[in-house]
């Protein structure tokens, strides 16, 4: 009896399971078992055998209110870690490059999966390579310089988590043979700051591996040099560690930058690398990030990790901009403001000056601050009240109007009294609120500040030029500006321009 049959029944299983996947993906509409089984006209039973599978595997999430099915956190998971990696690429690519013609020998950069680590950049400017497979190949955690170097950059109890599933087999006679004996070896590399592989999981391949650290210490990545044994000698070892340790270091200082020692407590994360050229607006809700980029002329929706899911081309140049409930989009270009809403034709307002800012309040009423007559309603363009001083950026906090005014913010009811003001040092570039807190962007740091006690939380920016700012809770959602970035400046947080950011309070990374 042949093994073909079987290989085929799983093909047809992996064939089937795949369909549905992309079924639930593309169909536009919610689909139960049910609905899936007459569409793909497999039979019941198989798929919801199939469904099971999938929703184990966090694939799929079943919607226990009616029943249907929906893509799962792993596609999530999957992404952000796709995401990670191939910008790392991106970043050292050409000393990856470098290093592997210098050397004539195999460079391989690799991130940390359960059970192995994956190979994502591999490069070989030589005449002859050595066994390994492509990019998008696992490496065995105990066998292999990069696998090993990747468990020595983590906490201990991550890398417990990941030797616990290794199932310890034997490539060669210098295969690590147990737990014990890879433990033990973690030790020495940490002390030493790199890892081998001698002849552990190819006869006669030796490789060198260093670990990838971001500037909170954690280990994101593992970068290696591999070749045969004859060539790499102890003394070349040396010097590719060296080489190594330089592309690790320089791919560090090149990661967002992380709050400074001393700030008020909080975490900011980069969420998408780049892309963004002078965004004006943002608006945050639990499914979305929305996006008005004037750079672009254009919407950016992206997933609350960063995912870019849609670009929608508005009609440009336009100076100011705001997001409302309901998807609105409202921008200002001279004088002229426009209202877009789905499905309803464009609103126009004309102004005699030029509108500054342009801001929502919950219950979608729409203000437009102009250059010298103040604060009006953006729809029927009526004067509403004249700002005590000049403002230049423009929120809405709790139903409050909340507006930038040199060194202070002020917050307006709707007949234009300041309930009240607080005072910063700086100048806003961007502002958001909450009916509990204001966000500042000044160029430098971040600032938080609590409107009922003026209390400030701060941190240092991660670019040079944080333009829109919307909040959530106690945290906030940055997107940087890539006009007006030094581009020519390959130091520090210029390096990061154009990205997208989460400011998580009161979480400091562990």
């Amino acid at each position: 009896m042949t093994d073909e049959p079987k290989a085929a029944t799983g093909t047809q299983l992996l064939d089937k399971a795949l369909d549905m996947i992309d079924l639930v993906e593309s169909s536009g509409q919610r689909l139960t078992a049910g609905a899936i089984a007459q569409i793909s006209g497999y039979p019941k039973p198989t798929v919801n055998r199939i469904l099971a599978a999938l929703v184990r595997r966090g694939f799929l999430a079943i919607d226990r209110r009616d029943q249907s099915y929906e893509l799962g956190m792993r596609f999530t998971q999957l992404a952000a870690t796709l995401r990670r990696s191939h910008h790392l690429v991106t970043q050292i690519e050409d000393q990856m490059i470098s290093l592997s013609t210098r050397s004539g020998e195999t460079v391989s950069l690799a991130v940390a999966e359960p059970g192995a680590a994956r190979i994502v950049g591999r490069y070989h400017l030589g005449l002859e390579g050595v066994p390994g497979g492509p990019a998008g190949a696992k490496r065995p955690y105990h066998a292999s310089a990069i696998g090993k170097a990747l468990l020595s950059g983590m906490s201990e109890r991550q890398a417990q988590r990941h030797i616990a599933r290794i199932d310890f087999e034997r490539f060669t006679p210098n295969t690590i043979a147990g737990r014990e004996q890879l433990l033990g070896d973690l030790q020495v590399i940490r002390a030493r700051g790199h890892a081998l592989d001698e002849e552990e999981i190819v006869t006669g391949t030796r490789c060198v591996a260093v670990p990838i650290f971001d500037r909170n210490g954690a280990v994101t990545a593992a970068i290696s040099l591999s070749g045969p044994i004859h060539r790499m000698t102890q003394a070349r070892v040396v010097d590719i560690v060296a080489a190594l340790g330089a592309i690790a270091a320089a791919a560090r200082e090149r990661m967002p930058v992380a709050p400074e020692d001393g700030q008020e407590a909080g975490e900011i994360a980069c969420l998408r690398s780049g892309g963004l050229f002078h965004p004006l607006a943002m608006a945050i809700d639990n499914e979305t990030i929305r996006v008005v980029d004037a750079g672009a002329q254009a919407l950016r929706i992206f997933t609350t990790s960063g995912t870019l899911l849609e670009t929608v081309e508005l009609n440009g140049p336009f100076q100011a901009a705001a997001l409302g409930p309901d998807g609105q989009v409202m921008i200002a270009s001279g004088g002229n403001v426009q209202i877009l809403s789905h499905g309803q034709a464009a609103r126009w307002t004309e102004f005699p000056e030029d509108v500054t800012a342009l801001s929502f309040a919950p219950d979608r009423q729409g203000y437009a601050l102009t250059h010298h007559g103040g604060v009006h309603d953006a729809l029927s363009g009526k004067a509403l009240f004249k700002p005590t001083g000049r403002a230049t950026s423009m929120t809405n906090a709790g139903g409050l109007l909340c507006l930038s005014e040199g060194h202070h913010i002020a917050l307006y009811n709707s007949d234009g009294v300041v309930m009240r003001r607080l005072d910063f040092d700086g100048h806003a570039e961007a502002i958001a609120a909450t009916g509990s807190h204001v966000w500042i962007a000044n160029r430098t740091h971040l600032l938080r500040i609590e409107i009922a006690t003026g209390k400030t939380a701060q941190v240092t920016s991660p670019e040079r030029r944080i333009t829109a700012i919307a909040a959530l809770g106690t945290d906030a959602w940055l997107a940087g500006a890539n006009f007006g970035a030094q581009l020519s400046d390959f130091g520090g947080p210029a390096r990061n321009s154009g990205a997208l950011y989460r400011w998580m309070a009161d979480r400091r990374p562990k």
